[in-house]
């Protein structure tokens, strides 16, 4: 129960039973009863967060009878500005979209999850099914976010069709040669 938590809370986007098994070792039968377990945890205890299952999906949210405390602190989430963080996601994601969070994540070396969340809130990001993995999604800028930056096209950003279409690992190999003093001229 204690590595579904875990997983489940790490993801934070919505986890088949299959991709649980998976993740976790355990058996179909196990994930099964420790879900209902932790599923009947959540709704005895005097917790915050709730298990929600649609479709065998499984995801932990925050219970409806506090919605009003997760509105408030999501609210001040968008007067802020972007973090240089949810820049670079950004970035990422309007060069090399559409792409799952997996790619994201290799690219950055670290979870993207809780920013991709709140860049898709903002309107910035859009996220939708993957059509060869029906439990994964992909993400690709808005039109919100090309009318921020006054373009009417994809293609209108700064070298847009060479690190679009430039092998990721290539790209990879380039940031990673690339002499701090080019980087601030890119910028």
């Amino acid at each position: 129960m204690s590595i579904l938590e875990s997983l489940l809370f790490t993801s934070g986007e919505p986890l088949s039973e299959e991709t649980l098994v998976k993740a976790s070792g355990a058996t179909a039968v196990e994930v099964k009863q420790a879900l209902a377990e932790l599923k009947q945890r959540y709704e005895e205890e005097n917790s915050g967060l709730t298990l929600f299952e649609h479709d065998n999906n499984y995801q932990i949210l925050s219970k409806a009878l506090n919605q009003a405390y997760v509105q408030k602190l999501v609210s001040g989430v968008f007067e802020e500005k972007l973090t240089p963080t949810a820049m670079e996601c950004l970035t990422i994601v309007a060069y090399r979209g559409p792409l799952g969070r997996s790619q994201i994540d290799l690219i950055r070396g670290v979870n993207s999850g809780y920013i991709l969340h709140q860049l898709v809130l903002r309107g910035l990001v859009e996220r939708r099914s993957d059509p060869n993995r029906g439990n994964a999604f992909l993400y690709s800028i808005t039109a919100n976010y090309l009318k921020h930056l006054g373009l009417s096209s994809i293609n209108e950003l700064p070298h847009y069709e060479e690190y679009h279409t430039k092998d990721l690992q290539a790209l990879l190999t380039d940031m990673t040669n690339t002499q701090p003093e080019t980087i601030e001229a890119i910028e």
